[in-house]
């Protein structure tokens, strides 16, 4: 697989990732030694596969106008911040990555994506959103130590707005005591925890329950992905 680096800054990238995303050439495999093609179609060609989503729904614009917060903390799994990032952008979200603080870089743990935070979650508010996504990966677990990212998720779950966590982005959740019947998957090895917590877990590539949705590893991205944009067309009720 070619390894490469790439360069996330939300405010550099537009609804369509990955036209302006800066690609650090040494670092990278021949098949993606030159900087991405203007044209988003072409864009969309290129990087189709590698992160995992649906490219006919990444062509429309049928978020236009929604607001996504992503939290985002060192180590996150690459795929599950990189997918959904760009898939949500490509239907015309605009996606927000929240972190401990602002403007500070954080490291995906396979070295391949690197993102800068646009605010701190002390200073986000699920008013000003309409969905929460959470990665997986190290992240979670040190985003749990994170008082103003706990109280973000329990808020966000208590608005009934869609909350999306993927591999041990549960254990945020269960830190924000907000699993308790519920049924979700994640990453096996916290399947206890989950039950610990009151949720129920299964084991199967994308779970809806109510406004959670769930998925358990960097493969069941395109699949994940898709559920959100799925959830942020439903007409509120």
């Amino acid at each position: 697989m070619d390894h490469y680096v790439t360069r996330l800054r939300s405010r550099e990238i537009g609804p369509s990732f990955g036209a302006q995303a800066r690609l650090r050439s040494r670092e990278i495999g021949p098949s993606f030694g030159a900087p991405l093609p203007e044209n988003t179609a072409a864009a969309v060609e290129v990087t189709k596969g590698r992160w995992g989503y649906n490219r006919a729904m990444s062509e429309s614009t049928v978020l236009a106008g929604k607001r996504v917060a992503m939290l985002v903390e060192d180590e996150f799994e690459d795929r599950e911040l990189t997918g959904p990032l760009e898939a949500l952008r490509a239907a015309g979200a605009t996606v927000t990555l929240v972190g401990p603080t602002a403007g500070a870089e954080f490291k995906g743990k396979r070295g391949v994506a690197i993102v800068t935070s646009d605010v701190a979650a002390g200073s986000a508010h699920m008013e000003d959103f309409d969905a929460l996504v959470i990665p997986g990966g190290h992240a979670p677990d040190k985003m749990r130590m994170r008082h103003a990212m706990v109280d973000l998720a329990r808020e966000a779950m208590e608005t009934g707005k869609p909350v999306a966590a993927i591999c041990h982005g549960p254990q945020l959740l269960i830190s924000a005591n907000a699993l308790r019947g519920r049924t979700l998957t994640c990453w096996p090895s916290i399947a206890i925890d989950v039950k610990n917590a009151g949720g129920l877990y299964v084991d199967k590539p994308v779970v809806d329950d109510g406004n959670l949705i769930t998925s358990r590893k960097p493969d069941d991205v395109p699949m994940f992905s898709e559920a959100i944009i799925r959830a942020l067309t439903r007409p509120s009720s």
